[in-house]
């Protein structure tokens, strides 16, 4: 599956600095559904927080820190969260991105080792994290209007759609009841 989302000639929130404060209103953008939420907003009180989703934490101005477990503080771009680990997440800019993905609608073995085989920081995925990026730029000037599936934001982020869970697929069929 190929992507409709175009990032040519959009600028990151990074870039645009000083014309735009990376915290200005216009940076704010939040995408949801059913599957995925991606939220790039201000980052509140800092305090121990513990989800049922997958957090992928990527920086949109200034490097993040984030502490999972109790454990010593680390500076990265990207942090990967699994579901129900307590963590913490600072910045000294307050605008941070975060993709949140249900773990009940992704198959195990559809992640990326970066995300399976981490719990806080990430090192040498820049790749990924230049596609939350434009990922975020892309929603802020187009995607309010025409929002993407889960399957076109998992193309563009993850390359293709991540494989859904076995009992997510059963959901999606048709069950036939001429029996």
């Amino acid at each position: 599956m190929t992507s409709c989302i175009d990032v040519c000639g959009l600028a990151l929130a990074a870039e645009r600095r000083p014309a735009v404060a990376l915290d200005h209103v216009s940076n704010r953008v939040m995408w949801i559904n059913d599957e995925r939420v991606f939220y790039a907003g201000l980052l509140g009180a800092m305090s121990s927080r513990t989800m049922g989703g997958w957090h992928l934490y990527v920086a949109l101005g200034a490097p993040i820190r984030i502490s999972v477990n109790g454990a010593a503080w680390q500076t990265t771009e990207l942090a990967v969260v699994p579901p129900y680990q307590a963590h913490r997440v600072d910045c000294d800019e307050r605008l941070i991105g975060d993709l949140v993905i249900e773990p009940e609608t992704v198959s195990a073995s559809a992640w990326p080792a970066f995300v399976r085989q981490a719990s806080g920081a990430v090192a040498h995925e820049p790749a990924f994290v230049r596609r939350i990026r434009e990922f975020h730029a892309w929603l802020c000037a187009r995607g309010r209007g025409q929002p993407p599936s889960t399957a076109e934001a998992d193309a563009f982020l993850f390359g293709q759609p991540l494989a859904p869970r076995v009992l997510e697929a059963f959901r999606h069929e048709k069950m036939d009841t001429t029996i």
